[in-house]
């Protein structure tokens, strides 16, 4: 018997991490509904489709919004280690050139994963050197974070991560803190009740999904790569 494939489940996936800036009015399509449609229209986020796209075509993949693509770019995995480093940094300096990028001209190479996009495309971390505190902020809210839920009430969920620091020099992930990050509104949900204990997710000020242990290890070490290729633009600059 041939085994039945959610077509829905890449979409979805992607809405729960696209929906927190979206809501915001960041990013996507204006005129959506649901979520799910949200997903369906992930080609129209001009900042994760390139990434979508890269790891697709590295990976053998037909549909960019595969399941397991669309969790390579939000969290990690192994898939980030097909797309060629300097193949995707050179197809990406192009296509952001526009953004009056961060640091994308002058990494040594490229991560097909949120995390280098939010530190290396953005202009926050050119703009760390000007006035530290705004740039830090965004920063820490627009990558994906994860933690353990540590207390929850009607709407928001208290979780330890790690903060998104900055010495003067480079960006480091701080000791566990407690976080207040909000797991539901009047009319949605991106995840069901979060229970203390759990590992999650969050992007902006939604927590997004649940985490197992390997999903953990894999955003962390996304997290880490990107952090590490962005350092180094930062020592450059300043020696």
């Amino acid at each position: 018997m041939t085994a039945t494939v959610d077509s829905d489940a890449g979409p979805v996936l992607f809405a729960r991490y696209a929906f927190p800036p979206h809501e915001l009015g960041y990013c996507g399509p204006t005129d959506v509904d649901t979520e799910l449609e949200l997903g369906q229209r992930a080609r129209e986020f001009d900042g994760a489709w390139p990434y979508l796209a890269a790891l697709a075509k590295a990976g053998g993949f037909e549909n960019p919004m595969d399941a397991r693509i669309v969790e390579a770019y939000w969290i990690g995995g192994e898939l980030l280690d097909r797309v060629d480093p300097k193949a995707l940094l050179d197809h990406l300096r192009p296509v952001f050139a526009h953004q009056n990028p961060g640091a994308l001209g002058d990494v040594e190479s490229a991560v097909a994963h949120h995390s280098f996009h939010v530190l290396a495309v953005y202009p926050w971390v050119r703009l760390l050197a000007v006035d530290p505190v705004t740039p830090l902020a965004i920063l820490q809210k627009c990558r994906i974070r994860w933690g353990k839920v540590m207390a929850v009430d009607e709407d928001h969920a208290t979780v330890e991560t790690r903060p998104l620091e900055f010495d003067g020099n480079t960006l480091s992930l701080g000791e566990p803190s407690p976080e207040r990050i909000r797991w539901r509104s009047p009319n949605r949900s991106l995840i069901g009740p979060p229970r203390v204990g759990l590992s999650v997710s969050a992007h902006w000020g939604w927590i997004c999904d649940r985490l197992d242990s390997a999903e953990v290890s894999a955003l962390s070490a996304a997290t880490e790569r990107s952090l590490a290729l962005v350092n180094a633009v930062l020592i450059q600059r300043r020696s």
